[in-house]
């Protein structure tokens, strides 16, 4: 391999938090807040991994609790 560095994406994860109540289904939403992209807008709970060896469940749990990456 040469000494060039690979070509990389950023990776986005997405929750979908669905439950039944007796008034019918609920997703979880949150709104986007700060000047960000959208700010105001509400959306699924989402986020980038924080760096390439990040697991997928551990992203998905932080951006549900609503912590900014470490």
């Amino acid at each position: 391999m040469s000494g060039e560095q690979r070509h990389t994406e950023p990776v986005d994860v997405h929750l979908i938090l669905r439950r039944e109540t007796a008034e019918g289904p609920q997703v979880l939403l949150s709104r986007r807040a700060g000047p960000v992209y959208a700010a105001g807008l509400w959306h699924l709970p989402s986020g980038h991994l924080d760096g390439p060896h990040e697991d997928v469940v551990i992203a998905l749990v932080r951006e549900a609790r609503g912590r900014p990456a470490s």
